[in-house]
């Protein structure tokens, strides 16, 4: 657990820990321009996930080891949807068999 004084450091501290040049990043599309933003500053080749009315679509997920994903599953920005359980629970079983966080 990591306290930090807000999302902004949040996001730093999460990059300078899990982000080098050529990291897969996986967020949602459209995202928080500022996550991105940050995540490219560092190096991260972004992967979009497209939303729909279940939230992000896994479809696009890489298979390669050692990416960051970066979603947001109870409300998606902007659009406002919640991930169902089962893209949950998908994106957890993922993250295991490639060894990335989320």
């Amino acid at each position: 657990v990591l306290v930090v004084t807000g999302i902004q450091q949040a996001l730093n501290v999460i990059a300078q820990l899990f982000v080098r040049s050529g990291t897969k990043v996986v967020m949602e599309a459209p995202c928080c321009g500022i996550a991105q933003n940050l995540f490219l500053n560092y190096g991260a080749n972004i992967v979009s996930l497209p939303v729909d009315e279940e939230g992000a679509r896994l479809d696009a997920l890489p298979n390669t080891p050692g990416c960051l994903a970066f979603v947001t599953p109870t409300r998606q920005y902007p659009m406002g949807t919640a991930m169902s359980k089962s893209r949950q629970d998908a994106l957890i079983a993922w993250a295991e068999r490639t060894s990335s966080h989320i």
